[in-house]
């Protein structure tokens, strides 16, 4: 279904998409800033991955499983990259 070039979306269905890509945007974004700060070892910026594991947690089943990881593994790395971090400095 194809719409002509005077044929318009109702009202309704534009909202309804709207406030469908709403949420999925700002999930996404937050999983791609969470993702690239853990992957640079920042504390800062990395806890918006919560925000994504939550929701494979909840919609999605093999996100229970990624989702646990993510949730219980981010702190123990992030520390080990600070470690790290301290180690070079100290050899520096």
């Amino acid at each position: 279904m194809c719409l002509g070039p005077k044929e318009q979306f109702h009202p309704a269905a534009v909202i309804g998409i709207a406030a469908g890509l709403g949420p999925i945007a700002a999930f996404g974004l937050a999983g791609a800033v969470g993702g690239i700060a853990t992957l640079r070892g920042s504390g800062r910026w990395a806890p918006l991955v919560y925000v994504v594991a939550a929701v494979n947690i909840i919609f999605f089943p093999i996100g229970t499983i990624m989702g646990y990881v993510m949730l219980t593994g981010l702190s123990r790395y992030l520390g080990s990259v600070e470690r790290i971090r301290g180690a070079v400095r100290e050899d520096a």
